[in-house]
């Protein structure tokens, strides 16, 4: 008779991974697959849109992860814009890890909403989940700066 207890150790525990939002991991495909003049146009008016507390959430997550736009009031919708498209296509996921729940949310839901208006949303049913690779968005980014001439 052994006087030791059996160790909980011992009994596997399934991981259960959290369940991703519909909205986000649509908007995680529009930020993995569109252009950036597109998604650019789409930040901008999601956030005309979005209320001052929420771009006030995005603007602050966006310096922190991108030590950058500093000097940006949550009034300055375009060049939010821009920084959170340059932030994601530069790093894939640095602004999504870096919003809190309810602007991320919101954020999605009017890019997508904007996204399945113009038809962007083709090919999501196929899609793997993965985000960009480093690869893919320095072209992204390269097209962007310089056109489709200087990759040819």
């Amino acid at each position: 008779m052994s006087l030791l207890r059996p160790s909980r150790r011992s009994r596997e525990h399934a991981v259960v991974e959290p369940v991703e939002r519909a909205d986000v991991r649509e908007y995680r495909y529009v930020l993995a697959t569109a252009d950036f003049e597109t998604l650019a146009r789409l930040h901008r008016h999601a956030l005309e849109i979005l209320d001052p507390l929420v771009r006030a959430n995005i603007l602050r997550a966006a310096q922190q992860r991108l030590l950058s736009g500093l000097d940006l009031t949550v009034d300055d919708r375009v060049q939010i814009a821009h920084l959170v498209t340059v932030g994601e296509i530069r790093t894939p996921g640095i602004m999504l890890a870096g919003l809190g729940g309810p602007a991320l949310m919101r954020l999605a839901h009017a890019v997508v909403r904007d996204a399945t208006d113009e038809g962007l949303l083709g090919g999501y049913e196929d899609w793997d989940g993965q985000d960009a690779h480093q690869q893919e968005s320095a072209m992204r980014l390269t097209r962007h700066l310089w056109g489709d001439a200087l990759l040819s």
